[in-house]
């Protein structure tokens, strides 16, 4: 019995990280980058997209409460700092992890302020995807 108890646990810990790895690795790729084309105004001059998506922070124990100054066009730093982060998070102990983003817009473009936000937004449809998965495996 304690072996298939560490076996179970070993699995249940591993479905756990790679469900959030596979949820936040999705929120920041389908983070929209902005594109003057879109916008009713002109940018600012020296403008350079990026800034939302550089600003997906992953946290323990507490969401972030800052702002960043990274602009992170293809998310791949972005997804380098979450992944290193999950790997520090003891599964069964930690269970407090955030993935955050502070700016001013964000919720706006979440709930279909640019052309480019998914239908369901970049974190609910997201959400709505991760559950269903979970649901099938585990059921």
């Amino acid at each position: 019995m304690e072996s298939w108890q560490k076996a179970v646990s070993k699995k249940t810990k591993g479905l756990f990280k790679e469900s959030a790895k596979n949820l936040f690795e999705a929120v920041i790729s389908q983070t929209p980058v902005g594109q003057p084309d879109y916008w009713k105004n002109k940018p600012p001059k020296g403008y350079s997209g990026g800034l939302l998506k550089g600003n997906w922070q992953f946290t323990k124990n507490a969401p972030a409460t800052g702002e960043l100054d990274r602009k992170d066009k293809d998310g791949g730093a972005t997804v380098a700092l979450m992944s290193k982060g999950l790997d520090s998070v003891n599964f069964g102990k930690d269970f407090n992890f955030f993935l955050t983003n502070n700016l001013p817009y964000a919720v706006a473009i979440e709930e279909g302020g640019s052309p480019q936000t998914p239908p369901q937004g970049m974190v609910r449809g997201n959400l709505i995807r991760i559950t269903d998965i979970l649901n099938r495996k585990t059921i």
